[in-house]
């Protein structure tokens, strides 16, 4: 079977923050709905393995692309994060050159 027409033995949850920032990927076996996140990342990514819960064969392709696709996940939160906190700043410095120098209000 090629690579287009086989289908996966988990599926992948994102948890995003505002659909932008990526926070989290949850992966549950296909067939029972078993947890899987923290068992895919112990498992070797060269081996094909089992489910825990109902013993359906995983691929070793499919656990390979799970472990590199959540390892890539955390390097592009903080990389958003920071780029959302740069577009905040740029939006506020734009804001203040148009406005100008603006008095501080005093509360008393």
């Amino acid at each position: 079977m090629d690579d287009s027409s086989r289908v996966p033995a988990f599926a992948v949850h994102r948890v995003t923050l505002g659909g932008l920032i990526p926070l989290a990927r949850y992966y549950n076996c296909i067939h029972c709905e078993h947890d899987l996140t923290d068992w895919v990342m112990k498992q070797s990514p060269t081996e094909s393995s089992t489910c825990p819960n109902c013993e359906v064969r995983i691929d070793a392709r499919d656990i390979a692309q799970a472990q590199r696709d959540t390892k890539l996940g955390c390097l592009w939160t903080p990389v958003s994060i920071v780029c959302l906190l740069l577009v905040f700043a740029a939006v506020v410095g734009v804001v203040w050159l148009i406005t100008g120098p603006q008095p501080l209000l005093r509360l008393w």
